[in-house]
This record gives structure tokens, sequence and C-alpha cells, in this order.
């Protein structure tokens, strides 16, 4: 059979059927519609009310406790963990970081500026070596021509406004600060302090077999010196001509002139300059008051060795001539015998109480910084001289400086 068989045979029922089967369907009671939400949406509300609920209980009992999150270092030390090549190489120091907790204030080192004569350049190195470097950074170095001229600047550098200060000024002096220079500088400057820091001295030295002869001041300077005063007219200076002790002085030996000592550009030459040479100067009447006094004579009279400890060995291959060597530099062999000056045998006790004219005392003047003033015993406390030949530069510290 086929759909139009079946639309042919189909009857239309009666219209009676139709209003009765109506009429019965009006009757029934119509159908229970769905909910706006189906058990299944329900049940996942009430489980997310229960789980809202739990979480805001939670969240009460634990407010005011510690956090313990997991982002929060262990307290406890665990054991390092070697790091693998890769992170090694990538891995940096982390930066370290004041506690500000602490309170604790960085001091800023000073800077100092160091001042000294030439003969005393080594010597103040040393001392800035072993005390105030340390300390503090060396910003400035003056090397000046003689101790007033160290003083001198000294005093300027203190007297800069406080705002260019800079910082520490420490001065190396071969003699005492003058009243003068206390009137004209630290009555202005203060809060400085003097320091002894040892003396610098040498000795005339010669062999037994002809023995020493006491020479003074002025008679030493005119065997040295490259011009002396002229006889005829003293004022005028003329090459030396004297070419004998006896020369300087009748009653001395008629044996040529002949002094060893240290190169003249050395530590110790320079001191021989400053501490025999021109205090036989000022000896002199007619050269007491000249502005510069002459210096070594190069006429072959003055044999320079460049290794203070060398001159005592050269005594004893030319026993006639005179030595200046250290105040002990060295041990003295007994064929070499230490002569007097000016009527005074060098000894710890005569260096110390300033009668031994061949020697000078050294000082150390500071000014104070951020209102600190520097005491002597702190300066001298702080001053090693086991690492540094100081006896090759005539130097005699303080702990050997007792008599």
């Amino acid at each position: 059979m086929n759909d139009e068989f079946l639309h042919q045979i189909r009857v239309e029922p009666p219209p009676e059927f139709l209003a009765r089967l109506k009429s019965r369907l009006d009757l029934q009671p119509p159908p229970t519609t769905p909910g706006k939400h189906s058990t299944r949406v329900k049940l996942v509300l009430g489980l997310l009310l229960c789980g809202g609920v739990f979480a805001m209980t939670l969240l009460m009992l634990n407010r005011g406790a510690p956090d313990t999150s997991v982002n929060k270092a262990p307290t406890v030390q665990q054991e390092p963990v070697a790091p693998t090549p890769a992170s090694t190489a990538s891995a940096k120091p982390a930066p370290v970081t004041a506690n500000k907790t602490q309170g604790v204030k960085k001091e800023i080192p000073p800077n100092f500026i160091e001042i000294t004569a030439k003969s005393l350049q080594p010597y103040m190195s040393h001392l800035t070596d072993t005390y105030f470097k340390p300390r503090g950074k060396v910003t400035k170095v003056v090397v000046t021509d003689s101790p007033t001229e160290t003083l001198a600047q000294w005093c300027r550098d203190l007297a800069l406004p406080k705002t260019e200060q800079p910082g520490v000024v420490i001065a190396l002096v071969a003699r005492h600060m003058s009243p003068s220079d206390s009137d004209t500088c630290v009555r202005n400057v203060g809060g400085t302090s003097e320091t002894a820091v040892g003396y610098q001295a040498l000795v005339l030295a010669r062999s037994k077999l002809y023995g020493t002869f006491n020479l003074t001041p002025a008679e030493l300077f005119m065997a040295l010196a490259a011009e002396v005063p002229d006889p005829a007219r003293p004022d005028q200076l003329i090459p030396n001509p004297n070419i004998t002790w006896n020369d300087i002085n009748g009653a001395l030996e008629r044996e040529p002139i002949e002094i060893i000592g240290p190169e003249r550009s050395s530590t110790v030459g320079l001191a021989l300059r400053e501490i025999l040479l021109e205090d036989g100067c000022r000896s002199v009447p007619s050269l007491a008051n000249v502005k510069e006094c002459p210096g070594l004579r190069s006429d072959g009279a003055y044999t320079e060795v460049a290794n203070p400890s060398d001159i005592v060995q050269q005594l004893q291959i030319k026993p006639n001539a005179l030595g200046i060597v250290p105040y002990g530099a060295t041990q003295y062999p007994a064929s070499v015998v230490i002569g007097p000056f000016a009527g005074v045998i060098p000894s710890m006790k005569n260096i110390a109480n300033g009668t031994y004219p061949g020697a000078r005392s050294l000082y150390l003047y500071m000014n104070s910084f951020n209102g600190v003033r520097p005491t002597t015993d702190y300066i001298s406390a702080a001053l090693p001289y086991d690492s540094f030949n100081l006896q090759q530069l005539a130097i005699i510290p303080p702990e050997r400086s007792q008599p």
C-alpha cells in the first residue's frame, strides 16, 4: 500500500465523536509544569552555600593568627644544595642591605693631606702606610724645602674655611714649633696636637789607625762646602780652597781632606745638609744671616756612597778618611771609632737632651677631625717600625729614644 491508497480509505470522524472527545479533555486537570530550577541545579546551589558558610567560619577562626603562607621563608636551617653548572653561571650574589633598625651610623673615613720636607718624605710615607692609610685616604702629598716652609704650608691649609678643609692635615717637621709659629697658626686654628716621633742623627767615624779629631760645626762646614767665605773679603764666597785639615785650623792634622758620606740626593744626604752643613754655615759669622747656604763640594774631597752601611767598610780601606754615617745604622767594627762633634760624644742621652749638635728632633703635627683631638699617646701607640729599616734613614724611632 502506498500513501495515495491510505489517503483514499481514511474516513473523517463524526462531529459528535470529536465533540465528546474535546469535552472529556477539558475535564482533565492541567499538567504540572516544571519549576524554574531543576533538582540538579538545587543540589549545586546547596553545595555552594554550604562551602561558603564553611569558608567564612574558617576565616573568623583564623583571624589574627600568624602568617604561615607558603611564600614565607622557613625558619629551620636547611642543608645547602650544590647549584647546577647552569644555575652557577647565572647566579648573582644577593645585594647586602643595611639594617636600618639597628641604627648603626657608618663613619666616613677622613682624607689626609701630608706635608713634609724632602729629607723626611720617606719617613712620612712610612708613617702614612702604617697608621694613616688604614684610617682614611691620602689625597695630597706636599713636599717642601725646609721645616719652616712645612709649618707655613700646614698653617695655610688649616686656615682654609671649614667647608674647604680636606679633613686631616699632617705635618712632619724636623724642629719644634716656635712661639712665632704658634702665634700665627695654632692660636687661630686650635684643635691641634704635637707628637714626638723620634730623632734623626748623624755621627763622625774614622779608623782607629788615625783616630778621630774633635771638629766644630764651622770646621766641618769649611771642609764640606762647595763655597766658603773669602778670607780677604768674608762677605764674598769663593770655591773651597781647603785641601788639608790644617788649612781650616792649624791645630788639625796635615792630612788631606777626604770625607766619605751618603749620596747628596738621598734621604741621609739631605739630612746631612740640613743637620750638619746648615748648622755649620750659621756658625760662620759672615754667613749667619744668608738666605741659602752653599751645598756639598764636588771636587773629589767628598765621596758619595749609596748604602750608608758601606761607609764603614770604606773607612777600613781608607783609614785616613772621615766617614759620616747614621747613628746606630750598623754594628761598628772594632777597627772604627766614633768621634765627638763639638766636644759632645754621640749617645742616646745627649741626642735626647739636645746637647749633641749632629741630631734633630722630629715632630708630627695634626689637626683635629670632627671635633676629635688626637692625643700624643694615641698616635705614638699606633706607629709600628718593625717592617722598616729606619736606621738606614738615620731615624731613631720613639721606642729607641730613651737614654
